[in-house]
């Protein structure tokens, strides 16, 4: 990701707000703008999904053993689309 310096063009704009939540707000916009030009994906992020700062190397640990099982857990996942079919009679 390059990150490049503001430029004002108009005197009495302000300038970008540089908090790490202005640079995800900012990278998520250009990768969504991307997505949706360039492939047939629309729906980029997950709903609902918060991000957090890892604090230590245990919390990293956990998040990289969560990513390795997790995907074994998709077939009993309440919200995997067959569960969501039978739940609401269409299968």
């Amino acid at each position: 990701m390059i990150i490049r310096p503001y430029i004002a063009t108009n005197p009495h704009s302000t300038p970008p707000s540089r908090t790490l939540g202005a640079i995800v707000r900012g990278f998520k916009i250009g990768v969504t703008k991307w997505f949706r030009n360039n492939t047939d994906v629309h729906t980029v992020w997950q709903r609902n999904y918060y991000e957090h700062v890892i604090r230590s190397e245990a919390a990293l640990n956990d998040i990289r053993e969560y990513i390795i099982n997790n995907p074994a857990k998709w077939a009993d996942d309440p919200d995997n689309p067959k569960h969501a079919a039978a739940r609401y009679g269409r299968l």
